[in-house]
């Protein structure tokens, strides 16, 4: 999807800046190597999913869209769930509490589901985290198998979309939450339907859960 062709003049308030936000079909794939949807109080699944561009938090001209794609936008680390988690993490008071997993493979690596080419079903990773922080940002592992990239359906809360994670391959994608519930429910869903039938895979290897969103006020150093 060219989410370029989206208009709003709808603006969200984050570090004390206003970011300029798109809205888009919630069943549009949208490239989370560009945006970040925005998750906010009273989204259904029926509903527009706001997003802003990454490039938009981070003073102009200090980086391009392809460097944007990796910056990590969390301050404060409140917690890392993974497959090992109890382990390693929490750190302090436990965020996160898995729900469910219907996978093709899980190890300490992380959570792999995958579909044949033609078959027919859903794989699943649901989990819900008391709301100790904003910004999800989510590691993955392989998500293109032989050219075909996974999409990936995120439902958080009462929103439902798509995420095309063709050019997030061993990268990661975010989400902002500005919603005030006292406990967010998210479900990962690969799902034959959406992905066409074709022979696709989509790796997450954790959750980072950050309690502040960093918004740039100089170029973000990286290494």
């Amino acid at each position: 999807m060219k989410q370029g062709a989206a208009k709003s003049k709808a603006k969200i308030d984050l570090g004390g800046r206003k970011i300029p936000t798109l809205s888009v079909s919630g069943k549009s794939p949208i490239d989370p190597a560009e945006f970040i949807p925005v998750l906010s109080p009273g989204a259904r699944a029926a509903d527009k999913v706001r997003m802003v561009r990454k490039v938009d938090l981070i003073p102009k001209n200090a980086v391009g869209a392809a460097v944007a794609a990796h910056v990590n936008f969390g301050d404060i680390l409140v917690d890392i769930f993974s497959p090992t988690y109890g382990s390693y993490y929490p750190l302090g008071q436990p965020a996160f509490q898995l729900r469910e997993a219907m996978m093709y493979l899980v190890h300490e690596q992380g959570w792999i589901m995958g579909l044949e080419g033609r078959e027919q079903g859903e794989q699943h990773l649901q989990f819900g985290f008391d709301n100790k922080g904003n910004y999800l940002k989510v590691d993955l592992g392989q998500t293109v198998n032989g050219g075909i990239g996974a999409i990936l359906t995120v439902q958080v809360d009462g929103s439902q979309f798509n995420l095309d994670l063709t050019t997030r391959s061993h990268q990661h994608f975010d989400l902002f939450l500005l919603s005030a519930n006292h406990v967010h429910e998210v479900r990962f869903t690969l799902s034959s339907t959406t992905n066409n039938l074709k022979n696709v895979i989509c790796g997450v290897t954790r959750v980072e859960l950050y309690n502040t969103i960093r918004i740039f006020q100089d170029p973000p150093v990286f290494g």
